[in-house]
């Protein structure tokens, strides 16, 4: 029946967020995706704290591999969340026995069916734990960060309203895809590699 998975999905526990100084990040650690893009990264980056921003509309998916410390994530659209949701996991994963947790932030109402695809595609793929599925809640997030050494889940900033943003950001952090730093021809980007040739650009 249409909507049973995005039904158990929303079961899930809304996510246990630290913030920047509980989490003890420096922002210049931390890299944003932008709309479209996969940044991948892991443990040994010196962008080993990856996420996203302005998620009002988008979806944000994160992947993260515990034991090899990789990780995924993507802002995109929903009705081609489970595709790419998919095309993440094959890059993550080491061994079919590795867990992998899931955090979907973002989201709005009226879009159930591709949340149901989503969520179907979740569930079909063992070791895939869902750990956060913020998805249509008034308390989500509009920018989060996964850290690859450790797995913490981080919000944005709550100061961005004295810098005139109405929205929560990671202020001063690094945005890509940038001038300097390449990304193959599905959007994804590589932070293990570290071939950007320019300084990243920075939030204004």
């Amino acid at each position: 029946m249409p909507k049973d998975f995005f039904k158990k999905a929303l079961e899930t526990k809304p996510g246990q967020y630290f913030t920047l100084k509980n989490a003890n990040i420096d922002i210049h650690n931390v890299a944003l995706v932008a709309m479209d893009y996969t940044g991948i990264t892991n443990a040994d980056s010196i962008y080993p704290v990856l996420g996203t921003a302005a998620l009002e509309t988008c979806m944000g998916v994160a992947l993260y591999n515990k034991k090899t410390k990789t990780l995924a994530v993507n802002h995109g659209y929903s009705h081609y969340m489970d595709r790419d949701f998919l095309e993440m996991l094959s890059k993550v994963r080491g061994s079919s026995n590795d867990l992998v947790e899931m955090h979907v932030i973002g989201g709005v109402k009226g879009d159930d069916l591709p949340m149901d695809t989503l969520a179907k595609a979740i569930f079909s793929q063992p070791n895939v734990i869902l750990k956060t599925f913020d998805i249509m809640r008034k308390s989500h997030p509009s920018a989060f960060a996964i850290d690859a050494r450790n797995g913490r889940l981080i919000r944005g900033s709550d100061n961005t309203k004295k810098r005139g943003l109405e929205r929560d950001y990671f202020l001063d952090a690094h945005c890509f895809p940038d001038d300097g730093f390449p990304y193959d021809d599905k959007n994804y980007m590589y932070f293990t590699a570290q071939q950007h040739s320019k300084s990243p650009s920075k939030i204004p």
